[in-house]
């Protein structure tokens, strides 16, 4: 019998590519599952339990989703692979309304998801790659499964963490960032300074730095080529510094 927690989605989920024995990223992932899991009152996993999770994950691919419940009050960790996204240029739709501002259980990864599902549906469906998840005031918040940056004003800029995930890839690329000298600002974004940008970059762990090229229409600036390529070197190689060592 299926328990009410996995029904419902009361748990926590991370996403990690892995390669050669090691999940990238992965002691950060632990780090932030564990934090979930304490603020949302769920026991949290023990290094080597989540380990061995994702190094039992059943299917193929070279990315892993890794879940905890706690039905029984005990963490149970269960994991699936998947095939990773390509790091390809992106076009964006935008969902009005989908972003609520100060809502802090979005910034926890839930097992919860359909608000992703969802708005990836509608994004395809409507012949976009994605969805840009918007306040009903134009602020902007997140993609459907990544966060957004764009440099604008000589600086690179993200939305503040305030009612969206804080993404392990978001915050290697501010590391990124501040390590090439550039100026790095969280802050609120508007929409319309989103689409004003010089360029716009979609970032998630598995996935790592995308190209945003369009937002319903709108063709947006490029970023130069010789400058991302310096920010994925940079962000893979904070991946393998922080990688988790799989059984």
């Amino acid at each position: 019998m299926v328990s009410p927690d996995v029904l419902l989605g009361a748990g926590l989920f991370e996403t990690m590519r892995v390669s050669d024995g090691l999940a990238l990223h992965g002691e950060r992932h632990l780090e932030r599952v564990t934090s979930s899991a304490h603020a949302l009152g769920l026991p949290a996993p023990s290094r080597a339990a989540f380990a061995a999770a994702i190094g039992a994950a059943t299917g193929a691919g070279d990315v892993v989703r890794v879940q905890l419940h706690a039905p029984a009050g005990e963490p149970e960790l269960g994991a699936v692979r998947r095939t990773a996204l390509a790091a390809d240029p992106l076009r964006l739709t935008v969902l009005s309304g989908w972003y609520a501002p100060g809502y802090v259980l979005r910034e926890h990864k839930l097992t919860s998801h359909f608000h992703g599902v969802q708005g990836r549906r509608l994004a395809r469906a409507a012949g976009f790659d994605d969805a840009l998840l918007v306040s009903h005031d134009g602020r902007v918040g997140e993609a459907t499964n990544a966060n957004v940056a764009c440099f604008a004003g000589g600086a690179l800029v993200t939305p503040s963490v305030d009612g969206l995930l804080p993404g392990l890839g978001r915050g290697a690329l501010l590391d990124a960032a501040r390590a090439l000298g550039l100026v790095v600002e969280t802050r609120a974004v508007a929409l319309s300074e989103l689409i004003d940008a010089d360029a716009v970059l979609v970032t998630s762990s598995p996935r790592g730095i995308a190209e945003a090229t369009e937002i319903d229409g709108h063709e947006l600036g490029r970023i130069a080529p010789e400058l991302l390529g310096l920010l994925r070197a940079s962000v893979a190689a904070s991946a393998l510094a922080h990688a988790l060592a799989l059984p």
